[in-house]
């Protein structure tokens, strides 16, 4: 059975749930704990895009890719 329309997240909902899990990843000095929150904000990207128009999308993708930076920049930060 199909979930209505009504009941998935609009893009906007599904962009800020994606950008909440990779900002955790990014704080997160935990390794499995950032890798619960990285697969999550994957899940959620996937869903927005899904979603979004191709304008929204296009920002969307710019916004994923600044994150990345971040994201891969932590070990780098982290104290030994």
């Amino acid at each position: 059975m199909a979930t209505p329309e009504s009941e998935l997240p609009t893009w906007s909902e599904a962009q800020q749930h994606a950008v909440t899990h990779a900002s955790a990843a990014a704080t997160e000095r935990d390794p499995a704990t950032r890798e619960h929150h990285l697969q999550l904000a994957q899940v959620w990207a996937t869903i927005a895009l899904s979603r979004a128009t191709f304008e929204q999308a296009d920002r969307f993708a710019a916004s994923v890719n600044d994150l990345t930076g971040t994201i891969n920049d932590i070990p780098s930060r982290l104290p030994r």
